[in-house]
């Protein structure tokens, strides 16, 4: 009879060769390089992601405020405490009185610190890089945060009168 097609002289031989497994290790190396950006870029939207939201929320409580004591709530203070790594999020409670009585609370923990400073005709924010003219009532809500642990600081806002989310955009994150 023949030979079996799977035997060498001398036994079976099983296993992979040393080029074979460099292969492998090529393509997987390869696809961790594609992959790594991919999944950061990823991670930073999703943490983007609440600050937007909040800031959306925060937006509907001051229009409300607005609506039946005719101006802004205003919240300078920061809350939580600035600082917060993006890996190392934190509890909303104890809630600030004048988070309370805006009505905005996020779900859960945060990874960004708030503020929603607000003001009247004739007056603007002392920094104003959203073009706000004092003709009206004002408000900027405030999410700033460490996406990425790197040390760097990004600012989301939302402003009264406008639709869009501003975004300070931080070398090195996008």
């Amino acid at each position: 009879m023949g030979k079996d097609s799977g035997s060498r002289r001398g036994g079976i031989k099983s296993g992979f060769t040393l080029v074979e497994l460099m292969i492998v290790v090529a393509i997987i190396s390869i696809l961790a390089t594609l992959a790594i950006p991919a999944f950061s870029s990823y991670m930073y939207r999703s943490r983007a992601q609440e600050a937007s939201d909040f800031l959306n929320i925060i937006r509907l409580r001051q229009e409300s405020y607005r609506a039946e004591f005719g101006q802004y709530c205003d919240i300078p203070t920061v809350h939580p405490a600035m600082g917060t790594p993006a890996s190392d999020p934190k509890a909303w409670s104890p809630v600030p009185a004048d988070w309370v009585q805006l009505g905005a609370n996020p779900d859960g923990w945060v990874r960004f610190s708030y503020s929603c400073p607000s003001g009247f005709p004739g007056t603007t924010p002392s920094d104003n890089p959203w073009g706000l003219t004092g003709a009206d009532f004002w408000y900027v809500a405030k999410a700033v945060g460490d996406l990425n642990d790197n040390g760097t600081q990004v600012t989301f806002a939302a402003v009264a009168g406008k639709r869009d989310i501003w975004c300070s955009e931080p070398k090195g994150w996008e």
